[in-house]
């Protein structure tokens, strides 16, 4: 699940990085958002039009629109707020279905953590 890669220190770490290295090494930047980042962006969009296809979120949802709202918001939380400690698997769960939810988008909350 993602929520699992995204409450590990070493993510935030690489994050980090790689803004710092788009001045200095822009070449590195381009490949790793070619191997890493790209390929899970079309997983990530197809998992949302499923959702959207399944009846899961709105069928007039802009899924492209969506996915950078997501992850904007979870990048913002992860480099500016979550810096001085650790979230868990449910904390980032917890986060992305407020999210979803603040939205408009009608997602069960399966967990209380906060």
């Amino acid at each position: 699940m993602a929520a699992d890669g995204w409450s590990k220190k070493e993510f935030r770490q690489l994050a980090i990085r790689l803004i710092g290295a788009q001045l200095t090494c822009p070449e590195l930047v381009e490949t790793y958002r070619n191997t890493y980042v790209e390929p899970r962006w079309k997983v990530f969009l197809t998992m949302l039009e499923r959702m959207r296809d399944e009846g899961r979120i709105p069928k007039s949802t802009d899924i492209n629109s969506l996915a950078h709202m997501i992850g904007g918001a979870m990048i913002y939380r992860l480099l500016f707020i979550s810096s001085s400690r650790e979230w868990s698997r449910a904390q980032i769960r917890f986060f992305l279905v407020r999210l979803l939810q603040q939205a408009g988008l009608g997602v069960a909350a399966e967990t209380g953590a906060k």
